[in-house]
């Protein structure tokens, strides 16, 4: 057995339950499904499916499936943000070119007052990104206003040279 074809068995599994694609919808198996999606063979949390991680994240914080537990919840939105970066190939990505569901999970680290997020957003917007200014705006941050690189010339006087004779 591969571990593509056990993660994609897994991924459909756990689309199934929640989908409810022929049956009753099950959202504590579909959240089953999931963690087996988001954990390595020892159960830690790989991050390496950002979509997924976003999703069960979702189910903690609706407790949907799963008793609702708003710091797990925190804890896998920001798993998404950093799995996203880390393991999409969009090191580097614009705010702005973020799918959705990295975008909703940003806006929920700023809406629980995250302030490493909340930092990574100032400094996104003061930069210039659309999206993360939109979504300062949203939740009535300030944007932090680019500081000014002051050039002080000093005047420097030069060495006097002197001559040594032998």
């Amino acid at each position: 057995e591969s571990i593509s074809g056990r993660y994609y068995i897994y991924e459909k599994l756990a689309d199934l339950y929640s989908d409810g694609i022929h049956i009753v919808p099950d959202y504590k198996k579909a959240a089953y499904w999931l963690w087996e999606l988001i954990t390595d063979e020892e159960g830690i949390l790989t991050g390496a499916s950002p979509e997924h991680t976003h999703r069960l994240a979702t189910y903690y914080y609706e407790g949907k499936g799963v008793r609702k537990n708003r710091n797990q919840a925190l804890m896998l939105f920001k798993l998404t943000v950093d799995g996203f970066n880390e393991y999409e190939k969009y090191k580097g990505c614009p705010i702005s070119e973020e799918p959705e569901f990295v975008i909703h999970s940003r806006r929920m680290l700023v809406k629980h007052g995250k302030k490493s997020m909340i930092n990574t957003l100032q400094t996104e917007a003061a930069n210039g990104d659309k999206k993360a200014k939109e979504i300062l705006e949203e939740f009535g941050i300030e944007l932090v206003k680019p500081k000014s690189i002051k050039r002080v010339v000093r005047k420097v006087e030069q060495p006097v040279r002197e001559i040594y004779e032998e």
